[in-house]
């Protein structure tokens, strides 16, 4: 399935890719962690788990999930920037607040 064709439909981008390859370059994506608390913390200790999450930031504060911008990236090959910039920026991250200890995180 072919999706520039979609992909304005979409995203409401006139050009997709273009406005993708310039939030790389305007490192306008940001990333949220969202605790995962555990029915039990018996096993957990003091392990604290977290999912990573990433959206992309538009005009007026607007943040647009994932939804809307990954089937774009996949389509024009890009896909392997973001999860590249997402692993980086979250090492990045665990790195700076040293969280590296019983911090457990899905991506």
């Amino acid at each position: 399935m072919r999706l520039d064709p979609l992909a304005p439909q979409l995203t409401g981008w006139n050009n997709p890719r273009e406005r993708l390859t310039t939030a790389f370059r305007n490192n306008e994506f940001l990333l949220f962690q969202q605790r995962i608390w555990p029915v039990s913390t018996d096993a957990t200790g003091d392990r604290v788990f977290a999912e990573i999450l990433v959206r992309l930031h538009e005009e007026e504060q607007n943040l647009t999930p994932p939804g809307t911008f990954t089937p774009v990236l996949e389509e024009a090959g890009l896909m392997p920037l973001l999860d590249r910039w997402v692993v980086e920026r979250t090492l990045e991250w665990l790195w700076t607040t040293g969280r590296k200890r019983n911090f457990r995180f899905s991506l």
